[in-house]
């Protein structure tokens, strides 16, 4: 049985990079081909790596589409973003503050307004 600490810690940013850093080069290539989308929820705690170093990461991995989501007095919005052409960084594809709605990884419409806050 797990006490909410050990839960919680167990999903945290930091033990699943170590997970991932456990891996072999060819486990983590064959892992990141499959991936479409990585979504990333921005924390107080560590807003600055959220918004910057692991999107880098997830580019370099060659992971072709990002979502970053954000709140504003407790309301969620996301940022969407699609690989740039030479692989190297993310462009803006879309800042959806009501509704996400795109086409690409697939086709998906979300109410933001309807999320939890």
């Amino acid at each position: 049985m797990h006490t909410p600490d050990q839960a919680s810690a167990s999903r945290t940013p930091t033990t699943w990079a170590r997970r991932w850093a456990n891996r072999s080069t060819a486990s983590m290539a064959r892992m990141t081909a499959r991936m479409r989308l990585v979504i990333e929820v921005v924390s107080p705690d560590s807003a600055a790596s959220d918004r910057d170093l692991r999107p880098r990461h997830y580019a370099a991995a060659g992971i072709p589409h990002f979502w970053r989501v954000e709140s504003t007095d407790f309301r969620p919005f996301v940022y969407s973003f699609e690989l740039d052409a030479d692989g190297a960084g993310y462009q803006v594809t879309g800042v959806h503050h009501t509704r996400l709605t795109v086409d690409s990884p697939f086709p998906i419409t979300i109410d933001l307004d309807r999320l939890p806050r």
